[in-house]
């Protein structure tokens, strides 16, 4: 197949879909494709068929693009670098769309950002917040894990539509069986790259999206500064320091938050509601962190051996005649 440089043509909008990516103007064609030129029909032919096959091309270079400034996000999360990281700009909905992450991105009009890789805290604290929803519902008289799904679904880190494009939070839910857009509540944990300001600034777009609820957590390290932001529609904002310079044993009814059932889903009738027991969970973030670190340092050891066994290998070849 050979490239050139050829005409501008009208071809459908969806054409058009690459050009932000900064792709060259080029058609790709072939001669055995289009040989009919003097014929008005052959040369509608013609353009379509250099269409689709520029569109796979453009498209497979957008997804190059992405793909590389992933792996660069990945190396300055792994620096230690604050997040947000930002990915790649003028990107196709088609070119995100495909794009198979572990890494919970968010596209924003073009831009795709990424919010970091689930380490054990991040897993497990986002994990123990569902837990503590489930757990309540299943509590109000006439409910059980037989009825659950009938009540409300989760949907964990589930790609949602946003005003400004399209997230990932960290776990949602909806209202009964249904899984009809917007999701009812989110919920969203900041470890190690999100900065409160962000954490804050996802939470109001969630709202502002259609949620009735969304809670967020800030586990900043460190210092133990733990941080939990709500937003619910049409109320204030909720922000409430608890960590151990705030919140201990001796006070912890005061640290308990409270959301109505409502909140979460319409399938129950009655003044109940979902808590959240900050200090329990204060203690729990101190043992998940307690355990990343355990984690780490096995894996560092396990490196440390395998390095050295390879180091003595190494030596022992040049030792042999």
């Amino acid at each position: 197949m050979r490239l050139f440089f050829a005409r501008q043509v009208d071809v459908p909008p969806l054409m058009n879909a690459c050009e932000p990516c900064s792709i060259p103007t080029i058609w790709i064609t072939c001669p055995q494709i289009c040989s009919a030129r003097d014929d008005q029909h052959h040369e509608e032919k013609k353009d379509m068929r250099s269409y689709w096959i520029f569109r796979e091309f453009g498209q497979a270079i957008c997804m190059d693009a992405l793909e590389a400034g992933l792996k660069q996000a990945v190396a300055a999360y792994s620096r230690g670098q604050p997040g947000r990281f930002v990915v790649a700009t003028n990107v196709p909905w088609g070119v995100y769309d495909a794009c198979d992450s572990s890494w919970r991105l968010e596209y924003r009009r073009g831009e795709v950002l990424a919010y970091g890789d689930p380490s054990i805290v991040h897993s497990t604290v986002s994990s123990a917040l569902e837990r503590s929803i489930i757990f309540c519902i299943i509590q109000i008289p006439g409910i059980g894990l037989a009825s659950l799904t009938k009540v409300i679904t989760g949907t964990g880190a589930s790609r949602l539509r946003t005003i400004t494009g399209n997230k990932e939070p960290d776990a949602c839910f909806f209202s009964g069986s249904s899984l009809a857009q917007p999701a009812r509540a989110v919920l969203e944990v900041a470890y190690k790259n999100e900065p409160l300001e962000v954490l804050r600034e996802v939470l109001d777009l969630w709202v502002e999206s259609g949620c009735l609820v969304a809670i967020g957590v800030k586990i900043a390290r460190p210092g133990d500064e733990f941080t939990f932001v709500a937003r619910e529609s049409g109320k204030d904002a909720m922000e409430i320091q608890f960590g151990p310079e705030f919140c201990n044993e001796q006070n912890r009814e005061r640290f308990v938050v409270k959301f109505p059932v409502s909140s979460f889903t319409a399938h129950v009738k009655g003044d109940y509601y979902v808590e959240f027991d900050l200090f329990w969970l204060q203690q729990y973030i101190f043992r998940m962190i307690e355990h990343e670190r355990q984690a780490s340092e096995q894996i560092e050891q396990e490196r440390g051996a395998l390095e050295l066994e390879s180091r003595n290998l190494s030596a022992v070849n040049l030792c042999e005649p």
